[in-house]
């Protein structure tokens, strides 16, 4: 018998939807560990593990239309508004608050 024992908890499967701005959006939760695992082995930087992960889990029209609107110099999406995004996903599939997300909670 060992001494620790472990459950694995269910991944979260349903999509989640979210807007931006006007435009909605329909994310299916991609298993985490691909875009950890990059960052560990160092085959990416995390900002792009966690960007490639946001786009696994939407269809393709709309990870582009994220895309296009951040290349899109007049649009006013940028990086941190992605960023609040990805947080706010990884803390739907998950099941946990994020750091930052209770830190923001406590300030307001």
């Amino acid at each position: 018998m060992s001494n620790l024992e472990f459950k694995t908890a269910r991944r979260r499967r349903e999509p989640i939807t979210f807007t931006i701005d006007d435009d909605t959006y329909t994310f299916t939760p991609p298993k985490t560990a691909g875009a950890v695992l990059s960052i560990i082995d160092g085959d990416e930087s995390e900002v792009k593990a966690l960007f490639d992960w946001l786009e696994q889990g939407l269809p393709e029209e709309e990870a582009r239309r994220i895309e296009e609107r951040l290349r899109d110099p007049d649009d006013d999406l940028d990086i941190p508004d992605v960023a609040n995004v990805i947080r706010a996903l990884l803390e739907q599939v998950s099941g946990r608050p994020t750091r930052s997300s209770r830190d923001s909670r406590r300030r307001s």
